[in-house]
């Protein structure tokens, strides 16, 4: 009898003391949640999630894939993320200019500009005379 007094003391020592725990870091939550401007319920709605088509690792919301694709392959290029953040300035400011056309260059296309701009270079190089 008096072994069952003492487990039962101790397991309500136990429970209270998880309460307690519980109750702080649920408070800590509630703060957090308030400064992030989230709610429960938006938190608790999960959606589903689809891998990343430049790092299979990465897995991100449809509505986010878009720009994470965009950063994460100019991440896998070298790119830092100030660098990434001044080429997106310049896209919003050049989507506001009317005078600056788009130009889109596939890698076939860039990478013959560029061959053909290091042949030229090269051409004028060697018939330059010192």
């Amino acid at each position: 009898m008096e072994f069952q007094q003492t487990d039962d003391n101790e397991r309500q020592t136990i429970i209270s003391d998880l309460s307690e725990f519980i109750g702080e870091h649920e408070a800590k939550l509630d703060n957090l949640m308030v400064k992030l401007n989230w709610t429960h319920d938006k938190t608790m709605d999960c959606k589903p999630l689809v891998q990343c088509p430049v790092n299979s690792d990465h897995f991100v919301s449809e509505e986010t894939l878009e720009s994470h694709s965009k950063q994460c392959q100019l991440s896998q290029h070298g790119y830092t993320l100030e660098e990434q953040e001044q080429m997106s300035f310049l896209d919003w400011l050049y989507s506001k200019m009317k005078n600056v056309v788009s130009v889109k260059l596939d890698e076939k296309l860039q990478s013959d500009i560029l061959l053909q701009g290091t042949v030229l270079s090269l051409v004028l190089f060697s018939s330059h005379t010192f």
